[in-house]
């Protein structure tokens, strides 16, 4: 871990607003031309803006109390001999899966020819309390912040100008322990939608009753937002209130702009799925007031701005004039959907400024467009969910979870040949002494992130111990697996608690999860996809710390579940205890049958009858098929991924690239990216799903030297 020390500045933020929910502030100074960067770390999120021209966004996360420090080279914007630099902050002051619940700060240098030219708190900045928005919004999404809903004028952005506005009182806040940031810096791509658009009409409707993502109807202390009653506006009503026309519908030429009326609308769509800030110019003839709602897919012709449990939208509400606006938060998106609510305008260079991981010359040697594409998505997906850690998905969550990260790391050093975000990764969960919300010993499923509520996935934790194994494979750092030693034998002696006399875990605490299907409602008393799991991180354990004690035990382990889950012809998923007595029911799984393989609790060469028919019977049109229709089906993940996993181990090279068509192809065809599950009803763009990139690879080079 890399200290940083600032040269001057102190972390500061609006006097008594450290830990209000919601506050965005403005700091402005003025930059002569020269080699200059700004040097900054805060809580939540910032923007740079120099020149009125978007710089860069972040900051990388960290752990709890830790503060990870930009570095951003912003000497090719300064055109001018005086330059204006504006960083907006916007500190959230909530918890979620993918933020922390810290008070918020900005602390910020601004360095030319390697003087200190402006240092919050000692010199050259000037603050400023934003309030062209309206602060008592809904959240985005359970996992992130809240939607933007601005109100604005022509003098809105004077502040930007170094134009005489009121400024804001700051105080100092207290000490912060900075790190340095490690990882690559995105390089902002412009992504511009396809050149025509379908435009429609809409009006006001009032439905007889509303739908809330579940996240709005908490009220409990656990999760924070602000209360319905205390809103300054309900954007999730709100958006339900229109009603589209999607038949009546013309297509129109985009590339110069479009203008809409009240009562108009407007969808455009990319190439491929995307993620970023959602940019664009708008000129208003009158006073107007629009939505800018956003998606992964169309929904009966339209977008649906609560899809996947989110708030997909942004909100303007503009005096006459002409504006140059960029969203705060990134969004994934296919579509845009403009909707006029009031008013007229032009809105044109409407465009996405990517926020991903910089471009990743890599590709695959075949002719086969199939696989290309797939590739090519897998590569996609890839970038989009790699930044400063792994992320699950980089529009409802952004959150750094566990076992997704076992796969995407591997993606990193195969794309990349280094373990840069892996590192991050890895790191923040290394930091912290201990885990608030969360029982002595076990680790966040994801991270960082707040779990006030107290949940977590005990086998997520699992995989942590498998994913230091390969990491230490990787890169050899010694020094990172000795200094998680405490926090992996704390782990173990948690599980320790829930052994049975048969030395099973039985009744795992919370949310023991094993994959999204059928299998996760068989978790319960002894299941055994987990123990499975168990069982190879102890084996990982006394390979990582030389445990002979370990790797006994993880083979007394998976003796036992041969025992007890092989039916002679499959294993088992689980067994339920009635009056103290532990029997095995008879439910089996397709994911468990790859958990018992890819865990080396079977082998292909112990259980040659049911690896032959995995492999013959199984797989992306075995449902379709009717074959073995008392095997309840795999998901995406896990269970795919595992299938695809033994495949590529066992050299099944042709079988797996004819799957990965079956599997992954329509996904490929229709975003551009991969998906969190089989269907579209989650997200599609899933950072695990990158992995596929591998075995392709490897299955067309072993392929091609085969021949």
């Amino acid at each position: 871990m890399g200290r940083y020390i600032f040269k001057q500045a102190e972390p500061v933020w609006a006097a008594r607003l450290q830990t209000e929910m919601n506050i965005r502030m403005g700091f402005y100074a003025q930059v002569d031309k020269c080699k200059s960067s700004v040097n900054l770390a805060c809580s939540t999120s910032y923007q740079i803006y120099v020149n009125g021209n978007f710089a860069a966004a972040g900051p990388a996360r960290a752990a709890h109390g830790f503060y990870r420090v930009d570095e951003i080279d912003i000497t090719s914007y300064l055109t001018k001999d005086k330059n204006d630099v504006g960083i907006i902050v916007w500190g959230y002051c909530v918890n979620g899966y993918g933020i922390l619940d810290q008070p918020s700060f900005l602390t910020c240098e601004i360095i030319c020819d390697n003087d200190v030219v402006a240092a919050t708190g000692v010199k050259g900045f000037y603050a400023f309390l934003l309030d062209d928005y309206l602060r008592k919004v809904q959240r985005y999404t359970f996992q992130r912040g809240f939607v933007e809903s601005y109100v604005l004028n022509n003098n809105s952005s004077d502040w930007m100008k170094g134009r005489n506005t009121q400024q804001a009182s700051l105080e100092i806040c207290e000490k912060k322990e900075y790190i340095t940031r490690n990882v690559k810096y995105p390089e902002y791509e412009s992504l511009y939608p396809l050149g025509n658009a379908f435009v429609g009409k809409q009006h006001p409707i009032e439905p007889e009753t509303y739908r809330f993502p579940w996240y709005l109807k908490i009220e409990e202390d656990h999760f924070k937002q602000f209360k319905t009653s205390d809103l300054d506006e309900n954007m999730c009503e709100m958006m339900q209130r229109i009603e589209y026309d999607t038949v009546n519908t013309l297509e129109t030429d985009i590339s110069n702009g479009i203008s809409l009326s009240e009562g108009e609308y407007s969808v455009c769509e990319f190439e491929r799925e995307t993620t970023g800030f959602i940019s664009f110019k708008v000129k208003c003839e009158e006073a107007c007031e629009f939505l800018m709602i956003y998606d992964e897919m169309l929904s009966d012709g339209i977008t649906n701005p609560i899809r996947n449990q989110g708030l997909w939208a942004n909100k303007y509400v503009l005096e006459s004039g002409e504006y140059t606006l960029v969203f705060f938060e990134p969004g994934s998106m296919k579509y845009i959907n403009t909707v006029m609510l009031k008013g007229k305008a032009h809105i044109s260079s409407l465009h996405v400024i990517e926020y991903k991981h910089p471009h990743i010359d890599k590709k695959i040697n075949t002719s086969d467009p199939d696989l290309i594409n797939i590739y090519n998505a897998a590569v996609e997906t890839y970038r989009q969910n790699s930044l400063d850690i792994f992320m699950d998905c980089p529009s409802r969550e952004r959150a750094g979870w566990l076992c997704d990260s076992f796969f995407t790391s591997r993606v990193e050093y195969f794309l990349t040949g280094k373990s840069l975000i892996e590192k991050n990764f890895l790191e923040n969960f290394l930091l912290p002494d201990s885990f608030d919300h969360l029982p002595k010993g076990m680790l966040p499923m994801c991270y960082p992130s707040d779990h006030t509520d107290g949940n977590f996935i005990p086998n997520w934790a699992m995989w942590l111990v498998l994913q230091l194994y390969e990491y230490k494979q990787r890169t050899n750092d010694i020094q990172m697996i000795n200094a998680f030693k405490p926090k992996v034998y704390g782990l173990l002696e948690y599980f320790e608690g829930f052994r049975n006399g048969d030395g099973l875990l039985q009744n795992l605490k919370r949310w023991v999860f094993v994959e999204w299907s059928f299998a996760n409602k068989l978790v319960q008393d002894v299941n055994f996809p987990t123990n499975m799991l168990y069982a190879l991180m102890l084996e990982r354990v006394s390979m990582l710390y030389d445990d002979t004690d370990k790797m006994e035990q993880a083979e007394s382990t998976r003796k036992k579940i041969r025992e007890l889950s092989y039916n002679g012809e499959f294993f088992r998923d689980r067994m339920l205890s009635t009056d103290g007595i532990l029997k095995t029911t008879d439910e089996c799984t397709e994911v468990c049958q790859y958990y018992a393989f890819f865990t080396k609790t079977a082998t292909k060469k112990m259980y040659p009858k049911l690896w032959k028919t995995l492999v013959k019977d199984f797989g992306p049109d075995r449902v379709e098929l009717n074959l073995h229709p008392d095997i309840y089906p795999a998901n995406a993940f896990v269970g795919t991924y595992l299938r695809m996993e033994l495949l590529s181990e066992q050299g099944l090279y042709k079988q797996l690239l004819k799957e990965s068509v079956g599997f992954f192809k329509y996904m490929a065809d229709r975003t551009g990216t991969l998906w969190e599950n089989k269907t579209d009803s989650a997200s599609l763009n899933h950072g695990f799903a990158s992995h596929i990139a591998i075995w392709i690879d490897k299955a067309v080079k072993a392929l091609k030297k085969n021949i």
